[in-house]
Parts: C-alpha cells; sequence; structure tokens
C-alpha cells in the first residue's frame, strides 16, 4: 500500500494539460525525505522515522537515517491534540500518519473532500480527533488538497480506495513528490 508523502517544490496544477511534475520531473520535498539510507532532502518539518529493521519513530535516529517522509505539522502529542499548530479551520481533503503510544501500531488516515454530496472534508483539529479515535498517541499531517491519496496493490494491479481531486475532477490523481509505500511479504 501507498499513501502521499511530504508537499514538495516545484508544483503546480493548472488545467489537464498544464502542470508539473510529470513522471522523472525533479521535486524537492519540503521537509526530510530518505530511502532505504539515502537521504534525499533535509528540512525542518515534522518527520516519520523508520528503521532498516522497521523501527517507527517520530524522534530523530541517533544514527544513520534509512527511510523517512515529512509532513507539516503535528497533530498529536502525547495522546492530545498539538493546540498550537491546530488553529486553521480551513476544511480540505487530509492525509495523516501517526503512531499509538506502544509505537507498534502505525496508523493512517485518508479523508476526502472537495466533492458536494460524497465528501465531509476535515479541518486540522479534526483530523487530529480522528487520528487519537483511532489510537494515535503521535500523529503528523501529511500533504493534504488533491494530493491525498491512499493506494493498495491488488490481484489486478494498483487500485485507489478514495477519491482524489485535482483540478476540481472527482477521482483524478495529482501528482506528488513523494510516497510512503508498505510491503508485507
Amino acid at each position: 500500500m501507498a499513501v502521499n508523502g511530504d508537499g514538495f517544490m516545484l508544483w503546480h496544477s493548472n488545467s489537464l494539460l498544464d502542470y508539473y511534475p510529470h513522471p522523472g520531473d525533479p521535486v524537492t520535498p519540503n521537509g526530510t525525505a530518505a530511502s532505504q539510507g539515502v537521504v534525499y532532502a533535509t528540512g525542518n518539518e515534522s518527520t516519520l522515522y523508520l528503521s532498516a529493521e522497521n523501527a517507527v519513530s517520530f524522534s530523530a535516529p541517533e544514527s544513520v537515517i534509512y527511510n523517512a517522509i515529512s509532513g507539516d505539522r503535528m497533530l498529536v502529542e502525547n495522546g492530545a491534540p498539538a493546540a498550537s499548530s491546530l488553529e486553521d479551520g480551513t476544511v480540505a481533503p487530509r492525509t495523516a500518519i501517526g503512531l499509538d503510544g506502544s509505537g507498534q501500531k502505525l496508523i493512517i488516515v485518508v479523508i476526502d473532500g472537495r466533492q458536494p454530496l460524497y465528501s465531509q472534508w476535515a479541518t486540522l483539529a479534526e483530523l487530529a480527533e480522528i487520528m487519537m479515535y483511532y489510537g494515535a498517541d503521535t500523529a503528523m499531517n501529511l500533504d493534504g488538497g488533491g494530493s491525498s491519496t491512499l493506494v493498495v496493490q491488488g490481484p489486478l494491479g494498483p487500485r485507489v480506495l478514495n477519491s482524489p481531486i485535482d483540478n476540481n475532477i472527482p477521482g483524478r490523481e495529482r501528482a506528488v513528490g513523494n510516497h510512503l509505500g508498505i510491503f508485507i511479504p
């Protein structure tokens, strides 16, 4: 399965033909990003780290960064809403990732939006409450809006589980700068 990751620079989506990035175009994630020991972006954003042994933490490792993906802010810290970063009352599609108190359960939530009569957009404060409802002791906001996408690999290939939106077209996927992919053999 895979979920969209951090926001990134350069990006635009003006029409079906006028968008960036295209497959293979270079982008720079806003925060720290790494894959299998290769760090391809650094920043000061909130970051989820995954070790080579699959240990997951929001605390930077003492040694080498193996896998990392960032978001723009923490939603939940020590089982409570991170109040100072949740004051934006804007409703939008949202993506969040969190850990339960034991650090053993990874919680991923994608909320659709901008689709009247279908979706239930969320504010950042509502997203924090949803993450806590599902057991998150710590949670981070990932890139949202039209980037919010959750995909699983099925017997017939990849399948999008939610209804992303780009250029006001429900179901249209937007290009993203990075993602968190989880493989279970």
